[in-house]
């Protein structure tokens, strides 16, 4: 039997912590018949008798609920309890919990097990909320079967991609699905995925040791606590901040980077691999702050409750001995059920169906609101009767009668939408094989499914505009023949287009798989692969691989192994605007489209005057109807071009009837990516991409400039400029081989550098809230627009959608009340940090042609980096 000890610091926070613990409650049922037995501790803290009367009368509450529950145990410990025995301090009660489980061997190497201790502990914070199945009776098998996994991390999932207490956005690290070995001696794919720490500065993801929500082995954690407090004292485990502080330095100072020595293979602190739920299973609720130690940003503005004036704790405490009297005749069976009556909290509201966080840390959701909700109800997904379909999945195919099938077979088995929301238009390029033939097959049986047939073929980009002109709905969704559709994607990305109107390009993540390992699997063959010869000689290679994969990584193991990746994104539509100059950061397969930014209406520019800065981008280039045919890139091209459409706003000055007013123009459209993975791209070596991608790079760097040129007004740009900010800019700091490595090209160096300065002086302007020229009315506009995407929700996402006006930095569609503007600081140093490393980069590589002008920007670069070793170590690594 597995036994998992659950650890819960609380402190002033009764209400926060019975919900808690209702909510961790519901999320194991699923492991009640389990080989499993779960333990929780309570560690709680109060500041008056108030508080502690209210802790006191907690059990009573859990008492119905726990007994549905038998193989779950609740221990109370109160830190500042009276006679001998009873904890002083935070560490000592912590010590002595986990002394009844584990004893550590005497040397302090390793730790003694007896047969009888609990194997896992579990720590969660007293505001965390769980919303979703927890599986912790599977999360346990992961790190029995799976020594290189250090710890499962509950908090985390792909949608994360925002710090909320440090206001900054990251790179998420490569995911890989995780998969455990059968009886039968095959695998069985689980609902969590891989990734390595070491891999991403991001905070959330880099963190080794975190007490939010994270499963650990208990010996291992046992060790750790007591050598913290014989080597760094009781102060490093006297407060759980100062503990999760204290044990992520400590496990830093471990490994090899931070000893500089060589790997020991024996020390599971050099695990850097850790564990993630697929989709999320739980948020913290940071409203309020009851502790100095480390001073978060809390969610200003938001209640957690009609009944509660303010989120302190004296507040939360009269709402929770108003909903719970302290002398009740009895106790309610479900508190839950209570809390959800008088609008307190609703779990259903998290539900990752019907919210989308990107954030660990996130603001309450109200019962009856929709501050984060993606759609309130289902009736969105009423089916529509043809022949006026809401969708129009486009897929143009070439000679693909080997893979049409696997990709249409995706589309039907779409969930939760009903009959006639979506139709299938197969674009039958000229092929010379049975390709038409296999999409008759599906037009002839299923009227969802047409089939466009073009006697020659001129391009994708012709074969997506024949798709177009025959669609009917007013979303366009893509797909190509060696793909295929999640059942989950299409109402996944209804529901996110319905509360984000101002997004018309909206995209995800996506994970990858070998075509040929697929039809291998479907034949019932065992051999291997010619796609695995590949990857284990890449991962054989190393560093000399084009990758980069490391010998012994989590990318080189599962990548010799052939099993997928998990790709990560840029989410937020403003990091998805940033990194669109330096790369595509859309896959073309998994976005949907709104239909009416592919076809600009020109009414809204008829009356513009020729001529001038602010008449906004020139017809000639933004007003393209649908794909760009002349242009490679033909997806990154569209993309821009949606984003550079813009609108024209009025802003009148007081003075009364008559008055003057300002006119200008702001941007229209977003793009966005959701951080689920709703597509699987299959991978060959003759796909069109490989063959073409340098064609299909040096195209987009081309659109890219004339972007630049066209909707920022930063003057001509050179392409050459922006391949080489290309070379240097890519996610995470990781550059392709040889790409800007000093050759003897001569590169203007010091050009890109200015570059690099008008396009941070742009972004800058756009996202000060006091920009020039922007009038009383239009702040006015834009506050409410923020206050209608919080709760706004298009229950038909119809064509004709209503323009509500926003100004194009507004966060809303992604933060919650009060969250804004630590958003735009967290985006603009998102961006300055990239700029920096490319600055640095572009500087490292003109000081080693010979141009020690070059000398004062690197220096300025290193002395501003708060990684600056590590970042010249990657750079120095990099021109060897």
């Amino acid at each position: 039997m597995r036994r998992v000890k659950v650890l819960i610091p609380s402190k002033d926070r009764p209400l926060q912590l019975l919900a808690c613990l209702l909510s961790f409650c519901r999320s194991v049922k699923g492991d009640a018949d389990k080989n499993l037995r779960v333990s929780v501790s309570v560690l709680w803290k109060a500041s008056d008798s108030n508080f502690q009367e209210a802790y006191n009368r907690l059990p009573n509450l859990l008492s119905s609920v726990l007994s549905a529950l038998p193989w779950i145990d609740l221990l109370w410990v109160n830190e500042d309890g009276e006679g001998e025995g009873a904890p002083s301090t935070f560490g000592d009660g912590l010590q002595k919990i986990l002394e009844e489980t584990a004893k550590a061997q005497s040397g302090g190497e390793s730790l003694a097990d007896d047969g009888e201790e609990e194997d896992f502990v579990l720590f969660a914070v007293d505001d965390c909320l769980f919303y979703s199945d927890l599986r912790l009776e599977q999360s346990c098998q992961i790190l029995s079967e799976r020594p290189e996994v250090f710890s499962v991390q509950f908090r985390l999932n792909p949608r994360v991609t925002y710090s909320h207490p440090r206001s900054r956005f990251g790179y998420r690290p490569m995911l890989y699905p995780l998969q455990m070995d059968k009886p039968s001696s095959s695998k069985e794919t689980t609902p969590f995925l891989l990734y390595d720490r070491s891999k991403t500065s991001f905070a959330d993801w880099s963190m080794a040791f975190d007490l939010s929500c994270s499963l650990y082995r208990r010996n291992e954690t046992a060790y750790l606590i007591q050598t913290l407090r014989k080597t760094k004292g009781e102060s490093a485990v006297g407060h759980p901040n100062s503990l999760e502080a204290s044990a992520n330095v400590w496990i830093f100072n471990e490994t090899p980077k931070g000893r500089g020595e060589g790997a020991d293979s024996d020390s599971p602190w050099e695990k850097t691999i850790n564990a993630c739920p697929s989709s999320p299973v739980c948020s913290v609720l940071t409203i309020n702050r009851v502790q100095e130690v480390y001073k978060n940003p809390v969610f200003e503005g938001t209640q957690l409750a009609p009944e509660s004036q303010d989120n302190s704790p004296s507040a939360l405490l009269d709402l929770f001995n108003f909903l719970f009297p302290p002398s009740p005749d009895t106790f309610p069976d479900d508190p839950l059920e209570v809390l959800k009556e008088r609008g307190v909290m609703d779990l259903k509201a998290y539900w990752p169906q019907n919210a989308y966080f990107d954030s660990v840390h996130i603001a309450p959701v109200p019962p009856s609101g929709t501050s984060h909700s993606l759609t309130p109800a289902l009736p969105l997904l009423r089916g529509v009767d043809p022949p006026s379909p809401l969708v129009s999945f486009v897929l143009p195919a070439r000679n693909e009668e080997n893979l049409l099938e696997g990709a249409l077979e995706s589309l039907p088995a779409q969930e939760g939408v009903g009959p006639g929301t979506f139709e299938v238009i197969v674009i039958d390029d000229a092929s010379s094989d049975r390709t038409g033939e296999v999409a008759f097959k599906f037009a002839s049986t299923d009227p969802r499914f047409r089939v466009v047939r073009r006697e020659f073929s001129t391009g994708i980009a012709a074969a997506l505009n024949e798709g177009l002109r025959a669609s009917r709905g007013s979303l366009i969704g893509r797909l190509d023949a060696d793909d295929r559709a999640e059942p989950c994607r299409l109402v996944s990305q209804l529901r996110f287009l319905a509360a984000h109107p101002r997004v018309a390009v909206l995209g995800s993540s996506f994970r990858t798989f070998s075509i040929e390992q697929e039809a291998q699997r479907e034949d019932g063959g065992g051999a291997e692969s010619n796609v695995d010869k590949e990857k284990q000689k890449e991962a054989e290679k190393g560093k000399e691989s084009g990758r980069g994969v490391e010998p012994g990584s989590l990318e080189g193991r599962l990548g010799a192994q052939g099993e997928e990746r998990i790709f990560g994104v840029p989410c937020h539509p403003f990091v998805v605007r940033w990194r669109a100059l330096l790369c595509c950061p859309l896959a073309h397969p998994c976005v949907l489209v709104r239909k009416e930014a592919l076809f600009p209406e020109r009414g809204e520019r008829e009356g513009e005057e020729e001529g001038g800065t602010e008449r906004g981008v020139k017809k000639e280039w933004e007003d393209s109807e649908g794909y760009p045919e002349d242009v490679p890139a033909e997806d990154h091209a569209l993309w821009l071009r949606i984003l550079a459409q813009k609108t024209k706003t009025t802003d009148r000055r007081e003075g009364g009837e008559g008055s003057a007013s300002d006119e200008s123009f702001e941007f229209k459209w977003e793009a966005a990516n959701m951080g689920d993975t709703l597509t699987r791209l299959g991978r060959r070596p003759d796909s069109l991409s490989l063959k073409k991608a340098k064609e299909l790079r040096r195209s987009s760097q081309e659109q890219v400039a004339l972007f630049m040129e066209k909707a920022m007004g930063l003057g001509p740009v050179d392409p050459e400029l922006v391949a080489l900010l290309w070379d240097t800019g890519k996610a995470g700091g990781q550059r392709e081989k040889g790409a800007a490595a000093g050759g003897g090209r001569g590169r203007p160096i010091r050009e890109a550098i200015q570059l690099l300065e008008k396009m941070l002086k742009f972004f800058e302007n756009m996202l000060s809230p006091e920009r020039p020229g922007r009038g009383e009315k239009e702040k006015h506009r834009n506050g409410n627009a923020e206050e209608h995407l919080r709760g706004h929700s298009d229950t038909c996402l119809a064509a004709s959608l209503d323009r509500c006006g926003l100004s194009p930095w507004s966060f809303s569609s992604f933060a919650s009340e009060g969250d804004e503007e630590e958003r735009r600081a967290g985006a603009l140093r998102f961006i300055k940090k990239d700029i920096d490393r490319i600055r640095g980069t572009l500087s490292l590589e003109d000081i080693a042609k010979g141009n020690l002008t070059s000398g004062r920007d690197f220096a300025q670069w290193l002395s501003s980096s708060s990684d600056a070793k590590e970042r010249l170590k990657q750079l120095l690594s990099g021109h060897n």
